[in-house]
């Protein structure tokens, strides 16, 4: 091949990665847009003193599963985050995919957290988690428990006892605890500070 040949398929090479790259920022700048105008009061230091989650940094393939959920023909209908079914309704793939990339890129040590907000005892949330195993599960998996929300880790695992919202894995996680363990699961791992 002489060089006027590899001048011939360099140039297109060229300007594939050219136009990826241009793609890639406005997928990024379309998630930023609608993370700003839509999910940063309740998800963001907006949104301190409510019970939603932090969700700065998930995993991408976690939270574009967690927007389809909201979505119609999903599986998560909630009282508290009806607001998530009627947005989410709204949401196209393209959307879903760039909220999620902005979202995994976000550092959720930007986000404010009250650390404890419920009440019970830290020793023995410490012990019911080692006993139901709590952090085998979630150290690999896309929703990180430890440092987030109080309020929400109490929401989230009263809804998966009472049945509001469905886990195979999370219901026997919950079953048969008082929910004075459920506050202090919540209390202990939101008292743990992942951002030291």
């Amino acid at each position: 091949i002489g060089v006027g040949m590899n001048k011939l398929i360099l140039i297109p090479l060229l300007s594939v990665l050219v136009s990826s790259s241009y793609a890639f920022d406005n997928i990024i700048e379309l998630g930023e847009q609608l993370y700003i105008n839509q999910c940063v009061l309740c998800h963001g230091n907006e949104g301190f003193d409510l019970s939603s989650p932090v969700i700065a940094g998930l995993k991408e393939d976690y939270i574009i599963s967690q927007l389809n959920a909201f979505k119609p023909e999903g599986t998560r209908t909630d009282e508290l985050m009806f607001v998530m079914n009627d947005w989410a309704a709204g949401l196209n793939d393209q959307e879903i995919e760039s909220l999620a990339k902005y979202i995994s890129g976000l550092n959720s040590c930007d986000v404010i957290v009250p650390r404890s907000i419920t009440a019970g005892n830290l020793l023995n949330g410490k012990r019911l988690s080692e006993e139901r195993a709590c952090l085998e599960c979630h150290l690999k998996s896309n929703f990180k428990i430890q440092g987030q929300k109080g309020s929400y880790l109490l929401y989230a695992l009263d809804s998966f006892q009472n049945g509001q919202r469905k886990n195979v894995v999370m219901e026997a996680a919950v079953e048969g605890l008082a929910q004075s363990d459920i506050a202090e699961l919540a209390k202990y791992f939101s008292s743990i500070n992942t951002c030291q």
